[in-house]
């Protein structure tokens, strides 16, 4: 799959101090395509005044599909599945949000992330035919500067012969 990730955090309030000024809200996005399909996910969090940023909404989108073979890509019954790969980031003892959609899709990411730390990541993972792919970014600072962008790709359901 080819994906690409973007970011961004605004700085909505009064203080024209950049030393002091409070960020009001990061965004992340991770996007995925696979021959003419396109899935993209976008997560922000907003400031809270306890110095940590909370889950504000997720959007996620697909392109290029129509709803009957979105619907289609796996049966849900197969397709509910957590991340395939987990990052540590998602295995820590912060709540963690997954979701697993029809379609094949599931994406993870942290509830909260604390302002000194902001360690975080947006995870997807989808399947589409006899592939799946799972992009994750990771950010390590409250301006969620990419700290690593992975892209895994394996079979969608191991050969029959493989061993575990």
């Amino acid at each position: 799959a080819n994906a690409f990730t973007t970011a961004s955090r605004d700085d909505d309030d009064d203080d024209d101090d950049p030393a002091t000024a409070k960020k009001k809200r990061l965004t992340c996005e991770v996007w995925m395509k696979r021959d003419t399909r396109v899935v993209g996910l976008t997560v922000a969090y907003a400031y809270a005044e306890n110095e940590s940023w909370l889950f504000d909404y997720a959007d996620l989108r697909k392109l290029n599909f129509d709803d009957q073979e979105f619907a289609e890509d796996a049966p849900y019954d197969q397709a509910r599945r957590p991340i395939y790969d987990p990052h540590p980031y998602l295995s820590r003892e912060d709540p963690v949000l997954q979701l697993t959609l029809p379609g094949a899709i599931t994406f993870a990411f942290p509830r909260t992330l604390a302002d000194d730390a902001c360690k975080g990541i947006v995870s997807l993972d989808w399947t589409h035919g006899d592939q799946r792919s799972q992009v994750d970014r990771v950010f390590d600072t409250p301006d969620a500067s990419l700290a690593s962008f992975e892209v895994t790709d394996t079979l969608a359901e191991p050969p029959n012969n493989a061993k575990p």
